[in-house]
């Protein structure tokens, strides 16, 4: 009973722990310094009238937070505050009304999420606006409503609407303050003017016509300037005055006051990029980037090679034949802790003599025989000087409980035995697939080792100014050269700046890269991290070939899982993968394989690992994996249409096809599949291709859907065939195969057939 107590007791203690993390969780999130902040512009904006007419700032500020997912309970506390203390208790009841009918409408229509990353991730500024109306309509719902009172509602509506989108974009200056370090000049220049816009309530003249608001609206506007140049400086100027003059903190004719130091700065701080050291030195300096990308790579390097002796030192090969040479001394050891349950037994005191050599007789005839027998026992015994007469039932029962322990401590061993072979094997493949880790992290570490020409440095720079020249928001710039020659760039943009994935733009961008490199650029792709905020474009040298591809499919009797997998792919070099890989059997087992192969083949290459390097790894894995019958096949075509070749690697796969006109070359396997063994062997075969030519990779299912095996149907059909339709070609195999097999897949399927087209 007192146990039970004790654990309810416990039970509720670890409740009350959980809660109270919960309420210190919550509290220091609502009073965190930033949070702070918002809540005291808050209150001030609520206390701010437009032109003598009270507009709820204070709820816009409310709907912002809302919209950028900062806590709101203290935000709205703080505007419903403000207002009171302002405007008294009538405009109170109004703006507590209208947030009524705000949040009402939200719960109602809830906002719409943005997909893309942005401040404002909650749409519920059109939420406001209406609010806003119908609070309006309600008020005077007695009286005669003109049309000119709806205009004025809808006039005043917008204005909240405007407020609202400026507070959400600057709410995050001050929300991720010291948490995200660049902000775009939309959001800086939003977080100057709400802080301006806060502090117009003290607007008592100081300096002739300069408020508190003013003066610290220059100070913040200058030092924007001097950081970000002109532009971020004039905008922002603009901005705040054009704030301050709406809600009578001042005129529209001293806007000047806040724009000319601004221009003055910006145009000051062009001085500042002049590295006047650098220009009059003769040591070679390395700027702030390069120090830090030095740094980052040893950094990387260490971490790598930590790694590796990490690997090196934890995945060593068992002594199994040591292990073996110990047998005896386990199976004593074994004996001896079962002899312990029969001491009142006639024969123990001559078993546990350390002359004797009784135990090593037993295990003898046990290694032999696998089992020990009554008169084996008897026989060691006599051997031992010890003769014993079976006759009396005392010494027959002893004798048995001895055979038993003996019998007993070999299974025991056996067992363990066991284990240790099936650790053997374990072992043995988890130190192949080490060892593949330990090559590929050696890579990994010659790739960020590997110091960049100077031509490309140079490069590098040259591409970051040029393009800041042309009003392109870069903050870096990656030039790499690849094995075949060709230049790949990758250029981190400001990902606020929506534009950059126009037509006109990359295109725009794509020729500026091509005058830098001097070679014709073209765009491959742009990734966007979310949570980063990272924003890349990576362009390269323009192909000689162009690739077009067709591709078909179909599974075994029409089920549901396919037994095959598939890939088609650019890689970071520019080049094209096309792959397939067709696991034991058909259905779910099968896929699981084939999948494992493909899914790991297209993670490997995209984070840099080599094709070769990349099949190692994946053997191993598959390897690993107990049941005999774990391995796939692999058919690898990469296509490299910078130099026109391509690079095929087969394992256990189909016959590749390349048709020119009517010469039909055929490419078949060597090699097994992967997962067969713990080693693998590669045999890449590279290929020269020309205009028109016409590939063809194709799992097993479809060249064995044909009975006559005298004759290889598929390159009968490719030479028949007078389409070049990739994949009407593609279509036509896969019917083909199907007729063969009298209407149904007999196998599953999979067909990619590419075309090759030389660039005019």
């Amino acid at each position: 009973m007192f146990q039970n107590i004790a654990e309810e007791t416990m039970q509720n203690v670890n409740e009350n722990v959980k809660n109270n993390s919960k309420f210190i969780k919550i509290y220091k999130e609502l009073f965190k310094i930033q949070n702070i902040v918002i809540y005291v512009l808050t209150f001030l904006v609520s206390m701010i009238t437009v032109k003598d007419v009270y507009i709820p700032l204070g709820i816009a500020m409310v709907a912002a937070c809302l919209g950028s997912t900062v806590p709101i309970f203290l935000v709205y506390i703080s505007s419903l505050l403000g207002t009171a203390i302002s405007l008294g208790s009538g405009e109170f009841a109004n703006v507590f009304w209208l947030s009524i009918v705000y949040f009402v409408l939200i719960m109602l229509f809830k906002p719409k999420v943005c997909v893309e990353e942005r401040n404002e991730i909650y749409k519920t500024g059109s939420r406001l606006f209406w609010a806003y109306i119908i609070c309006k309509i309600i008020k005077n719902w007695g009286s005669d409503i003109w049309v000119s009172d709806l205009f004025s509602a809808g006039v005043t509506g917008g204005i909240l609407y405007v407020f609202y989108k400026i507070f959400v974009n600057g709410i995050i200056i001050i929300k991720d303050f010291n948490i995200k370090k660049v902000f775009t000049i939309e959001e800086t220049a939003s977080g100057i003017a709400i802080i301006v816009l806060a502090l117009s309530f003290f607007n008592n003249n100081i300096i002739d016509k300069l408020t508190i608001s003013s003066i610290v609206g220059m100070f913040l506007i200058i030092i924007l300037g001097w950081q970000k140049g002109m532009l971020a400086g004039i905008a922002t100027a603009l901005l705040a005055g054009i704030m301050l003059c709406f809600v009578q903190a001042f005129d529209l004719s001293n806007i000047i006051v806040f724009v000319a130091p601004a221009f003055l700065v910006g145009v000051l701080s062009n001085f500042k990029k002049m590295d006047l050291y650098k220009i009059f030195s003769r040591t070679k300096m390395l700027d702030n980037k390069g120090e830090t990308r030095l740094t980052e790579n040893k950094d990387i390097v260490t971490e790598l090679e930590g790694l590796k002796e990490t690997i090196e030192e934890n995945f060593t090969e068992i002594d199994v034949d040591k292990q073996e040479s110990q047998k005896y001394e386990k199976y004593e050891e074994a004996f001896f802790e079962n002899l312990e349950e029969i001491q009142e037994n006639i024969f123990y005191d001559e078993l546990i003599l350390a002359e004797s050599d009784i135990i090593r007789n037993i295990f003898d005839v046990l290694e032999h025989n696998d089992i020990i027998l009554e008169d084996d026992l008897v026989d060691i015994f006599k051997r031992n000087n010890n003769y014993i007469l079976v006759q009396d039932q005392k010494i027959k029962d002893d004798l048995r409980e001895v055979i038993k322990v003996s019998n007993r401590a070999y299974k025991i061993i056996q067992i363990e035995n066991i284990k240790i072979n099936e650790n053997k094997k374990a072992n043995k493949k988890m130190v192949e697939v080490a060892k593949e880790v330990a090559k590929a992290v050696d890579v990994c570490i010659e790739k960020v080792s590997q110091k960049k020409d100077e031509k490309i440095v140079k490069k590098e720079k040259e591409l970051e100014k040029i393009l800041s020249g042309k009003n392109i928001p870069i903050e870096k710039a990656n030039i790499r050269q690849v094995k075949n020659g060709k230049y790949i760039v990758e250029i981190k943009l400001d990902i606020k700046d929506t534009t950059l994935r126009e037509k006109s733009k990359i295109a725009n961008i794509s020729d500026l890269i091509s005058k830098t490199i001097g070679s014709k650029m073209s765009f491959q792709k742009d990734r966007r991290n979310v949570e980063t905020g990272e924003y890349v474009q990576t362009y390269s040298t323009e192909d000689k070939f162009i690739m077009q591809v067709g591709s078909s499919k179909i599974s075994k009797d029409d089920s549901e899982a396919s037994g095959d997998c598939n890939l088609q792919m650019r890689l970071d070099d520019g080049k094209y993968i096309l792959a397939i890989s067709d696991g034991m059997g058909t259905g779910a087992k099968a896929r699981e394989n084939s999948k494992l192969v493909i899914t790991k083949l297209k993670k490997l290459l995209q984070t840099g690992f080599e094709k070769e390097q990349s099949v190692k790894l994946i053997n191993s894995t598959l390897s690993l994996k107990t049941a005999e019958d774990e391995f796939a096949t692999l058919d690898m075509c990469v296509l490299d249409l910078y130099e026109g070749n391509l690079s095929l690697i087969k394992n256990g796969a189909c016959n590749t096809y390349i048709k020119n006109k009517k010469n039909i070359s055929i490419i078949k396997s060597e090699e097994m599949p992967i997962g067969v063994g713990l080693d693998v062997n590669l045999k890449e075969k590279i290929v020269p291709v020309s205009d028109g030519d016409i590939v063809l990779i194709c799992s097993d299912g479809l060249l064995d859907s044909k009975e006559e095996f005298q004759k290889d149907w598929i390159e009968d059909f490719l030479r028949k065939i007078n389409t070049n339709n990739v994949q009407k070609i593609s279509d036509m195999l896969l019917a083909e195969a199907i007729d063969n097999n009298y209407g149904v897949a007999g196998d599953d399927i999979t067909v990619i057939v590419a075309k090759i087209i030389k660039k005019k």
